[in-house]
């Protein structure tokens, strides 16, 4: 059975109108889904390098004060005293002496974040236990103790002469879980024995159960390889008890990120972990204690915003697809509703009854088209059968009809524009989209750094001052003190830099323009800088460069961060070339460096606020750079291929005023 006019009409029109809106909702749909599954990406990839950073923190800050122990006098003293009354078995009074002299002191040294301290002669035999006095007397690389990680870390101590760490794994003499750091000790350059510590859990633990910003169900999990099981190695926020004695076994379709994880991968995404569910999480491998990282969230708290998204959406279409129907509805009858009357006319003409009128009031083309068939029925009854005036009827029939095939016409054509503005719609909302998400970084990076230069420079200033203090007071004492005095004082400084990208990244001030030769800056900001025998530096500056107006402080800062990031791509020596010329009414700038190179994949973000690729640093050093430049009005530019280097191009305009 034939559709009638009206349900041609009706269905036309839903066509037209459902078609635009259906696509223009599921592109939104996908693309929010995109971006929100971005952004908690993004928040959990944040997360772990911050609590990556924290255990590689932890477990160096232990290295060094280990280290630093080791060399101390009393150590030494000891390890000859006691080694001296095991040897000759000297009476208990001479043991007793020992032990009032040193046992305090040495206790004294876990207050430092260790459990037990352990001293060792040369050849492995233990002299000397805090808590363990029954193993002393035996040799550490004996059966007892065969296969421990204490003797692991001892012979690798050993052979290295240097500072090692453990895994971190069941200690088997005690059966709970343990860590060592050994270190030689040393008189003059001869190893004269070896120093251990047990590290205390409990601060290793404390960063695992640090749930900040995970939800009800994100938790942070470590984890090591033991043979073909992954073993948990500290509490789980839904396994308290989880330490040790929950195994998963490698290659199976449970934790699959902590697999990736101690493959020595790191990524992020939507996977499966040690209990089944479904999760988004962040992996990394933690190299130190040879550990596996993973911090996630179960995805029924991770998007449960965007399931209320969803249902808002669903309950939008329909209530869109109600209005669609009963305005589609309305059109089709006010369109029909003339027709059907002209048809009763012309059949009624037709039968010969001529003075029937149809009376159409409407304005549009049908209601042309029913005062056509009128004013032609008045005519017929009229006039008799002249042809003229009936070929007069018929042109004007014909005209009515050309009217209203015009009207479907532009009706078609407004259809057509309808997705081009949904289109269009669609493009501004992405583009608000990315707005707000940038607006969100930076008002989190201005409260992180008001929060970190009110917590972290006093004390930092107390850090450095004590170290100056020290340093005059030995001026002429230990190397070793002098040693561990300066890398406090780079540490210190190294802290107040990142403090002072985020304050200036998050207040940022308008240039100070002076007048200033550029040729001058770069060659004095090359000179104040620490830079390796093993690099080049190349000097290619054109002598005409007039001098114009910019910011001497801010400009200074540009060419550090770019020369630093320049540095930090040539780890193993290279070739730094920085040019200057003037073309087109502005003068360049550039910085090329023959490092390892940018990732196509990671040119388009390493402007954005806190993106980093490194283990270290804030992620804000080429966005400061790219915030100078545009308060210059200028702009910056990128080129790089992995593996043959990059060059940044700074383009500054000549005829800036000064202030």
């Amino acid at each position: 059975m034939p559709l009638s006019m009206g349900k041609k009409i009706l269905l036309s029109l839903l066509v037209v109108a459902l078609i635009p809106l259906g696509v223009a909702g599921f592109i939104m749909y996908r693309a929010t889904d995109k971006a929100m599954k971005q952004e908690v990406i993004a928040g959990l990839s944040a997360l772990s390098a911050s609590t990556l950073e924290h255990f590689v923190d932890y477990v160096n800050e232990k290295e060094s004060t280990v280290s630093l122990l080791s060399r101390t006098p009393v150590v030494y003293k000891a390890m000859q005293g006691y080694e001296r009354v095991l040897k000759q078995q000297s009476p208990a009074d001479d043991f007793a002496a020992l032990e009032r002299s040193y046992r305090p002191l040495l206790r004294f040294y876990t207050h430092f974040g260790f459990s037990d301290l352990y001293l060792f002669s040369t050849r492995g035999d233990i002299v000397f236990s805090l808590l363990e006095k029954e193993w002393v007397g035996h040799n550490i690389l004996g059966t007892y103790f065969e296969g421990t990680e204490l003797a692991v870390v001892f012979k690798r101590a050993k052979k290295s002469s240097r500072t090692e760490v453990s895994e971190f794994k069941i200690f088997q003499p005690t059966k709970k879980p343990a860590a060592f750091i050994a270190a030689p000790i040393m008189k003059g350059r001869a190893v004269v024995g070896f120093m251990a510590f047990k590290l205390n859990t409990v601060g290793l633990y404390q960063h695992v159960k640090d749930y900040s910003g995970l939800g009800k169900t994100g938790e942070i999990v470590l984890a090591a390889l033991d043979g073909k099981d992954i073993v948990f190695v500290a509490p789980l926020r839904h396994d308290p008890e989880a330490a040790f004695r929950r195994k998963v076994r490698l290659g199976s379709m449970a934790a699959l990120p902590m697999q990736h994880a101690l493959n020595k991968e790191e990524g992020a995404g939507i996977s499966i972990d040690y209990r089944g569910k479904s999760i988004v999480a962040v992996w990394k491998y933690f190299a130190p204690m040879r550990l596996g990282l993973v911090i996630k969230q179960d995805t029924s708290e991770a998007f449960s915003l965007f399931g209320d998204l969803r249902r808002w959406l669903f309950i939008v279409a329909g209530l869109t697809l109600l209005f669609v129907l009963a305005i589609s509805a309305l059109v089709a009858r006010s369109m029909t509703r003339p027709i059907r009357a002209l048809h009763e006319g012309a059949e009624r003409v037709g039968a010969g009854d001529l003075s029937y009128r149809v009376g159409t009031m409407q304005r549009d083309e049908i209601g042309q088209l029913s005062r056509a068939f009128d004013e032609m029925t008045l005519n017929l009854k009229r006039i008799t059968a002249s042809r003229d005036d009936l070929d007069r009827e018929i042109a004007e029939r014909k005209q009515a009809e050309t009217k209203l095939r015009q009207s479907e016409e532009k009706l078609l054509e407004y259809s057509k524009n309808l997705e081009t503005m949904v289109d269009k719609r669609t493009t501004a909302l992405k583009a608000l989209q990315r707005k707000l998400i940038m607006k969100e970084k930076l008002a989190a990076i201005g409260q992180l750094s008001s929060s970190v230069g009110h917590e972290l420079r006093n004390p930092l200033g107390v850090i450095g001052n004590s170290v100056y203090y020290l340093n005059m007071k030995l001026k002429h004492g230990d190397a070793t003190v002098a040693k561990h005095l300066d890398i406090l004082s780079r540490e210190v400084r190294r802290s107040n830099r990142i403090i002072s990208d985020l304050l200036d990244f998050s207040r940022a001030r308008a240039p100070a323009l002076r007048l200033g030769d550029i040729n001058l800056l770069l060659k004095e900001s090359v000179s104040a800088m620490e830079i390796e025998d093993n690099i080049t530096v190349n000097m290619s500056c054109m002598a005409e460069v007039p001098s114009f107006a910019f910011d001497g402080d801010q400009m200074h800062q540009l060419i550090v961060n770019l020369i630093t990031n320049a540095l930090q791509a040539m780890p193993g020596g290279g070739h730094l070339t920085l040019k200057t010329e003037v073309q087109d009414g502005s003068v360049l700038i550039s910085i090329e460096d023959s490092g390892v190179g940018i990732p196509e994949a990671e040119r388009d973000r390493i402007f954005d606020p806190l993106y980093t690729t490194k283990a270290r640093g804030t992620g804000l050093g080429l966005s400061i750079v790219k915030g100078i430049v545009e308060r210059h009005g200028g702009r910056i530019t990128v080129k790089s291929k992995a593996g043959e280097g990059t060059t940044f191009t700074v383009r500054l305009p000549l005829e800036k005023e000064a202030g």
